[in-house]
């Protein structure tokens, strides 16, 4: 009887050891159910996922990141990267993006300490990139320390060239990650608005259009991508900027979180015109879209100027918009894309955008007042 009960313990341990060898033979597949390359833990993500373990060459992670907004980006050019740091990159970040891509997790502002995101595997198929990450909260119960924290977590690897999908534990909604963004201070649309494109035709001519002849547009699989666009407006001076900050589906809606920077009171600012602009690739789908100011800028005392402007009387300031829930000037609004009949044509109804069409979106500032001289 202890020699049966031996040889069954035995086994026992072989099997074991041979599960704990196999589970990562799969032609470097990574996952729970050895064998299958499928990621899961029991459903934490949401489902199950599959594909080839990506190795970080480098990451990035800690509480006080470059960004206020929760969002999630796939940086693929040396602009945008320094962009999302201010123009002050860790001075270790030497990414190559020429063979590299960054991948970003922003969780957003937080009260407290005790927030966390973790990007927990990136895993590469055929056609597709699947990132797995966690956000973590306090425990309400918890008395946490009251100092406010960004929480982030960025990871570099080999250059990205298919669409990147995400799962987070934790989320609300299903965030999608922002494949690649264009931004810039001049262009064509004078009056603030919003845009959905979702062809190679009418990409060609919104940029065109919009943007200017003169600046090629980048090309874009519109297979694997839809681009999202928001425009300020023109402004009389510098010291304004618009940002694509995340983007969400929510049931069958897509929501497009912006931020609209506006010069602060006594900030110095050149009196030149501006007409900053922000585009932002996103996996390809036919959802209808929404787009929201994350914070409307403060319609407080004017910044100024660097330049006295001429002219012999004193501007009026202008009034802070009243709250409503139509007004596509409200800041404090979601502004809902319309179905515009003509195309880069702005209008006011509240249905959800169709493609290619441009909505007006709530918060275009009101340009920055110059003193009188």
């Amino acid at each position: 009887m202890r020699l049966i009960y031996g040889i069954a313990g035995m086994l026992l341990l072989l099997t074991m050891l041979c599960f704990a060898g196999c589970e990562d033979e799969d032609h470097g597949h990574y996952g729970y159910g050895y064998g299958g390359g499928h990621y899961g833990d029991g459903g934490r993500y949401g489902g199950h996922y599959e594909g080839h373990r990506v190795a970080y060459t480098h990451e990035y992670r800690g509480m006080t990141g470059p960004s206020p907004d929760a969002g999630y980006f796939v940086v693929q050019r040396p602009e945008v990267w320094n962009a999302l740091w201010g123009g002050k990159p860790p001075a270790d970040a030497n990414v190559d993006f020429t063979k590299q891509s960054v991948i970003v997790a922003f969780m957003g502002q937080e009260p407290t300490t005790g927030y966390d995101i973790k990007i927990d595997n990136v895993l590469s198929t055929e056609k597709r990139i699947n990132v797995l990450a966690t956000m973590k909260q306090p425990d309400p119960k918890a008395n946490m320390e009251k100092v406010q924290s960004d929480p982030y977590h960025m990871v570099v690897v080999p250059k990205i060239t298919t669409p990147v999908y995400l799962a987070v534990a934790g989320a609300k909604g299903q965030p999608l990650a922002v494949q690649d963004l264009y931004e810039g201070m001049q262009c064509n649309m004078a009056t603030p608005t919003a845009a959905v494109i979702r062809s190679a035709d009418a990409w060609q001519n919104f940029w065109t259009k919009n943007i200017g002849a003169t600046v090629p547009a980048p090309a874009v699989d519109f297979t694997q991508y839809t681009a999202v666009a928001v425009f300020a407006g023109k402004q009389a001076t510098e010291g304004y900027a618009i940002h694509v900050t995340a983007a969400t589906q929510v049931n069958e809606n897509l929501v497009i979180n912006y931020r609209l920077k506006s010069p602060q009171p006594g900030e110095t600012v050149a009196q030149n015109a501006t007409s900053p602009y922000s585009i932002a690739l996103v996996p390809a789908n036919t959802l209808a879209v929404s787009f929201m100011n994350v914070q409307p800028p403060a319609m407080a005392a004017p910044a100024t100027p660097a330049t006295p402007a001429p002219t012999n009387t004193a501007p009026a300031t202008p009034a802070t918009p009243a709250p409503t829930n139509t007004a596509p000037a409200t800041p404090a609004t979601p502004a809902t894309p319309p179905a515009a009949t003509a195309p880069e044509t702005p209008t006011t109804p509240p249905a959800a955008a169709a493609p290619e069409t441009p909505a007006t979106p709530p918060a275009a500032a009101a340009p920055a007042t110059p003193a009188a001289p």
